[in-house]
């Protein structure tokens, strides 16, 4: 049943996404009900993650063996690309969660709306977001080739090959998610509530893009041999990224790009 404060969460929604002259339906207020239940739930199991993985910090870091790789310790690049894989295969159950109820919602509507063709990936995560995954994925994977192409000493070799490896995890999962949001279908009853969810999917589409490869290249950079041009490779590259990343992040907090025709 609808609810009153879940209406007023739904019509602040909207004011917050530049939709203000729609009024809530019954249909959004069902679908953002349930993100925000799921999303409550993941919320809860990121703690318990985060409580354990502090708890081993704190009191089983020292007892436990580094994870090397060819003699080289890789143990912080391992940890990393865990927590990255946690959270994007967290983030893809989440999704497949949510749309397994919109799909049960849409299903009891008599009516159903979607866009004749589909459009391009660019046209609904925005310019900036598509820069980010160029620049974060395609630019790691490049640092990653090109460092492990170039290094003189093998341990320098093998951290780039652990970096290139886990850069290529997590920009796998990331694509995966994507192309989940991408391929969902429209949730719509009319062409309100069809606006209301290009909206959606574009949010959707954003959460995918996170800056794993900037953190595991500052990661990788601390763990190169010292005096190595490695070091200021790895750290050059997460630092730059991390300000263009800022920079998108911040850019986007001040624009809410609707796209036409997203998916039918």
């Amino acid at each position: 049943m609808t609810t009153n404060t879940a209406t007023v969460r739904a019509r602040e929604w909207l004011g917050r996404n530049q939709l203000g002259r729609i009024e809530p339906s019954a249909l959004l207020v069902a679908r953002l009900e349930a993100r925000r239940h799921i999303s409550r739930i993941l919320g809860g199991a990121a703690l318990a993650v985060t409580a354990i993985l502090g708890f081993w910090g704190a009191f089983g870091a020292r007892s436990t063996p580094a994870f090397a790789v060819a003699g080289v310790d890789v143990t912080g690049l391992a940890w990393f690309v865990l927590v990255g894989a946690v959270s994007l295969l967290a983030q893809g159950a989440g999704l497949l969660s949510v749309y397994r109820v919109e799909r049960r919602l849409i299903r009891a509507r008599r009516t159903r709306t979607a866009h004749p063709t589909a459009t391009s990936v660019a046209r609904v995560l925005g310019t900036g977001h598509l820069a980010a995954i160029l620049v974060m994925h395609g630019g790691g994977l490049l640092l990653g080739a090109a460092t492990a192409l170039l290094a003189s000493r093998p341990p320098d070799r093998t951290l780039a090959l652990v970096f290139l490896a886990s850069v290529a995890v997590t920009t796998a999962l990331s694509g995966l998610a994507l192309a989940t949001v991408l391929r969902r279908p429209s949730v719509a009853e009319d062409s309100e509530s069809l606006l209301v969810d290009d909206v959606l999917r574009v949010q959707d589409a954003r959460e995918t893009v996170q800056p794993f490869p900037i953190v595991l290249a500052g990661v990788a950079g601390a763990g190169s041999t010292v005096g190595s041009w490695q070091v200021w490779t790895f750290l050059a590259f997460a630092g730059l990224g991390a300000v263009f990343w800022l920079y998108v992040a911040f850019s986007a907090r001040h624009t809410v790009p609707v796209p036409a025709g997203v998916q039918g």
